[in-house]
């Protein structure tokens, strides 16, 4: 912006104990309001996803349409600190916020209650691991990859285990009644009903297309640029020399769900159903994995597996 919602002066002077500060409200990640001051400074935080198609215009004319009383601040806060499109927010970064707070911790002018200085030195640490990274660490990090160039290339092929499989693993120690199958990925993790594969006449699946045996699979997906982790239910494609009726199994998967008859099937990939859980950590294990679990609570869990067991048995005797 060309001036400053508040000077430095202002802000040295200012009363904010009456200052309210809210999370997730009116769709803004954090509102901060000033009653004295009549300001509004709404913080929009992108780590690990950008910012949708006019989404900072949208926010500022919202707040406008709300609070036409109040003077706006927008604060867009990035990894890097990169320009939104609106020029009317301004634009921060990780590294600037990591600064103050060690300024804040060490200036001796200042008293920090224990427990904030406690919360602010987590934070600060937590800044350094997953957002922006100690400048010599990196240079340490090169310098390793100098010296050991080959075995490293070869663990990064070879030996990466990703988050979301590890938050898989942990998910079907609790699932005894999933399994992970092949084909899968750093982004997704295909799983099936251990029962599919006991059922003979189910092994109909053309595998030079599809990871099993049986053309049913559930998967999960991340989208890294969205945070969004997906559980989708999805049938493939059948071995032309197979007695198996594949449209009319996809239209009892489709009864069964909820999902209306007259979407397309396609030959190879039919998409049943789809769940989406968004704001998901994807540098966070614990994220992934709780966010893995709510959506096998909302596919209906094992009650939902078992009428799915049900329908391909019904399918296999015919």
């Amino acid at each position: 912006t060309d001036s400053p919602v508040m000077s430095r002066l202002d802000v040295m002077l200012a009363d904010l104990n009456m200052a309210e500060v809210y999370s997730e409200r009116d769709h803004f990640d954090i509102t901060v309001w000033l009653p004295k001051q009549k300001l509004l400074m709404v913080i929009e935080n992108k780590v690990g996803a950008s910012e949708s198609d006019g989404q900072l215009l949208r926010y500022r004319e919202l707040v406008k349409q709300q609070y036409p009383e109040e003077t706006f601040c927008g604060v867009f806060l990035t990894a890097d600190g990169y320009d939104g499109e609106d020029p009317s927010w301004i634009s921060i970064g990780y590294a600037a916020i990591y600064d103050q707070l060690q300024k804040l911790l060490h200036d001796p002018l200042i008293s920090v209650n224990t427990d904030i200085n406690l919360a602010i030195k987590h934070y600060s640490l937590l800044i350094r691991k997953y957002i922006v990274i100690d400048e010599k660490l990196i240079d340490a990090c090169r310098s390793i990859y100098a010296k050991h160039r080959a075995a490293l290339d070869l663990i990064i092929e070879h030996g990466q285990i990703s988050l979301l499989r590890e938050a898989a693993e942990r998910f079907l120690a609790d699932t005894p009644e999933l399994e992970m199958t092949g084909g899968g990925s750093n982004q997704r993790i295909i799983i099936v009903g251990k029962e599919w594969k006991n059922i003979t006449e189910f092994q109909v699946a053309n595998t030079s297309q599809w990871t099993s045996e049986s053309p049913l699979a559930l998967w999960f997906y991340l989208d890294e640029k969205r945070s969004i982790l997906s559980l989708i239910l999805e049938v493939g494609p059948v071995r032309e020399d197979a007695e198996f009726d594949r449209e009319a199994f996809i239209s009892q998967l489709r009864n069964e769900f909820g999902v209306r008859e007259n979407k397309a099937i396609s030959k190879i990939y039919t998409r049943i159903k789809r769940y989406n859980k968004p704001d998901v950590d994807q540098y966070d294990i614990e994220s992934i994995t709780d966010a893995m679990k709510r959506l096998w609570n909302d596919f209906g869990r094992g009650d939902k597996l078992r009428r799915i067991d049900s329908i391909i048995q019904d399918f296999s005797n015919l």
